[in-house]
C-alpha cells in the first residue's frame, strides 16, 4: 500500500558503464533487476554474515606480508624469455598463414594471432607500460576504464570476464566508499585450461590487481599465499577444462543480465533492463521506495 503511494514519483536515472568492445555507451534510464538466479547455494548463516559491499577486515599490508619475499623479485632474462617465446610464435603463426594462403587456415591463423597478441598485451602491461588508468581507478565505477575501443577479441573476451560475470553480484564504487583495496577485491580470478600458460597466468587477477608489480611467473605461488588472508573476498575459479569452452556461458550469461548500473548511491551494482529475468515489471513505485530505503535489488545495502 505504501508504495502505491510513491507510485507518482520517477525513476533516478541509470548509466551503462561498459559496452561491448565499442567504448562507452550513452547514459540511458533503465529498469532495476532483481538478484540474478542460479547464485551459488550458500547457507543463510553464511548470507547474513558476508556483505562483498563492506570494507575488509584486513589491510594491503596484511596481504603483501602473506607473500614470499622471492614472488616480488623480477628476473629480466627469464623474463625476456617469455617475450622472445611470444615474438616466435607470432612470426611462425604469419608464415604459416602465408605459406598455405587458404580460406580454410586465415580463420584459425586469426583465432592464434589474437591469442598471442593478447599475450603479448599481458607482458607489456606486467610492466606497467600500458592499461594503468583501469589498474588505478579498478572498481570506481566513474573513473575505470578497462579499454575504449580495443581491436583484439582475447582483449575483449578477458578483460571483461576478470571484472563482470560472478554468480553473485560483485560491488562498484564512487565517492568515499571507494578505496585502492576495495576495488582491487571486486577482481576475479578466472581458470583457462592450457591457455594460463599461453596467457602467461593473467587468470590470477586479483593479485595482479592488487600488486602489479609482482611478475606474472610469480601470480600463482603468490595467490596460493594470500588467500588465507583474502577469505571470503576471495572468490574460488571455476576449474576449466583443458579449453575454456564453459566461459562463453559466463560472458552470455553476464551480458543478459549486467546491463547497468544506478547513478544513485557510492556502492552500486550491475543491474537488468530486462523485466523477464525477475518476474515481471518493476514499476517506479517499487523503485522509488527501494533507494528511498537505501537498498538495492541485488540483496545489499545501497550506501549514500
Amino acid at each position: 500500500m505504501v508504495r502505491r503511494l510513491w507510485s507518482c514519483l520517477s525513476r533516478p536515472k541509470a548509466s551503462l558503464l561498459y559496452g561491448w568492445g565499442w567504448g562507452w555507451a550513452l547514459a540511458k534510464p533503465k529498469r532495476a533487476a532483481a538478484r540474478p538466479p542460479g547464485a551459488e547455494a550458500a547457507s543463510k548463516e553464511e548470507e547474513e554474515g558476508f556483505d562483498p559491499a563492506k570494507p575488509p577486515p584486513f589491510r594491503l599490508g596484511e596481504i603483501r606480508a602473506a607473500i614470499p619475499t622471492h614472488c616480488w623479485v623480477k628476473d629480466p632474462w627469464r623474463s625476456m624469455s617469455y617475450v622472445a617465446r611470444d615474438v616466435v610464435a607470432v612470426v611462425g603463426l604469419v608464415a604459416m598463414a602465408v605459406f598455405f594462403d587458404s580460406w580454410v587456415v586465415w580463420p584459425l591463423y586469426w583465432l592464434a594471432q589474437g591469442t598471442m597478441f593478447w599475450a603479448i598485451f599481458v607482458l607489456g602491461h606486467d610492466w606497467r607500460i600500458s592499461h594503468r588508468k583501469h589498474h588505478q581507478n579498478h572498481g570506481h565505477v566513474e573513473r575505470d576504464e578497462a579499454w575504449q575501443p580495443v581491436f583484439i577479441m582475447w582483449l575483449d573476451f578477458v578483460t571483461y570476464l576478470h571484472h563482470h560475470g560472478h554468480t553473485k553480484k560483485i560491488p562498484w564504487y564512487r565517492g568515499k566508499e571507494w578505496s585502492y583495496l576495495r576495488g582491487a577485491l571486486t577482481t576475479l580470478d578466472r581458470d583457462y585450461g592450457w591457455i594460463n600458460n599461453i596467457h602467461h597466468d593473467i587468470g590470477t587477477h586479483v593479485i595482479h590487481h592488487l600488486f602489479p608489480q609482482i611478475p606474472h611467473y610469480n601470480l600463482v605461488e603468490a595467490t596460493k599465499a594470500a588467500r588465507p588472508v583474502l577469505g571470503k573476498y576471495y572468490r574460488e575459479p571455476h576449474k576449466s577444462a583443458p579449453f575454456p569452452f564453459h566461459l562463453f556461458g559466463v560472458l552470455a550469461r553476464s551480458l543478459r543480465i549486467d546491463h547497468f548500473v544506478s547513478d544513485v548511491g557510492d556502492v552500486i551494482y550491475y543491474q537488468t533492463d530486462d523485466p523477464q529475468l525477475h518476474g515481471g515489471q518493476q514499476d517506479k513505485s517499487e523503485r522509488s521506495i527501494g533507494c528511498l530505503l537505501g537498498q538495492q535489488d541485488t540483496g545489499y545495502p545501497l550506501k549514500k
